[in-house]
């Protein structure tokens, strides 16, 4: 069942390591964004069943972004971990605090709402559009992940496996606190609030499928 499958995995492929989760997610939150702006663009929206479409298809795209903008931000966390201090960890940590609040907020909007009705709700919309600014300077670069890998050399193995990564991303990321770094406690608040919210689009039966399986590798 895709909600059993979604509440013991996150996102798409658990291969590779931390910074292979940032460099797909990235991927998926360019392409992602793109289509929302789309999907979601003011002054023309149709009437009548075109409209609820339009709205499905805008609803599960924000929720995708919500979903990839998450472990996103949980892969830079470790990434950063790993670099320890420098000019390129400290800005890449900088840049994943400033999206933190934007991402918090947008799964509060979204929790427990279908997808059609989260876009119909201009606050949703707003969210989405703030947080794709808010990680607009990291995404800008295309490259990012290989002149990380470069800076990690043979410290790459410092990295969390991406599996991990996705079993402990939260969906409602807050300031950090002295248990973050407890395995267990991070996996139990992450599943707490995945079964609490359903905010990845697929577990909504008014989720749009078709654009949801765009973005996930899983499907």
């Amino acid at each position: 069942m895709t909600l059993e499958r979604r509440f013991t995995r996150h996102g798409s492929g658990n291969g590779g390591d931390s910074l292979d989760v940032l460099h797909e997610e990235a991927q998926v939150l360019r392409a992602a964004l793109r289509q929302w702006r789309g999907a979601a663009a003011p002054g023309q929206a149709p009437d009548g069943p075109a409209a609820v479409e339009r709205n499905w298809d805008a609803g599960t795209l924000g929720k995708v972004v919500l979903e990839h903008a998450a472990l996103w931000l949980a892969a830079a966390r470790d990434v950063t971990r790993a670099l320890g201090t420098g000019a390129r960890s400290e800005a890449l940590l900088a840049q994943a605090e400033h999206a933190r609040p934007f991402v918090g907020r947008l799964e509060v909007l979204g929790r427990g709402t279908e997808p059609v009705a989260a876009a119909a709700n201009q606050d949703f919309r707003l969210a989405v559009d703030e947080l794709g600014a808010a990680l607009s300077q990291p995404l800008s670069d295309p490259d990012l992940a290989g002149k990380l890998a470069d800076e990690l050399g043979d410290r790459r193995h410092r990295l969390r496996t991406a599996r991990w990564v996705r079993r402990h991303a939260p969906v409602h990321p807050g300031p950090r606190r002295w248990y973050d770094t407890v395995g267990p406690i991070v996996r139990l608040e992450t599943a707490w609030g995945r079964a609490r919210g359903f905010p990845w689009p697929q577990s909504a039966p008014m989720a749009s499928r078709t654009v949801a399986e765009q973005f996930d590798q899983e499907a």
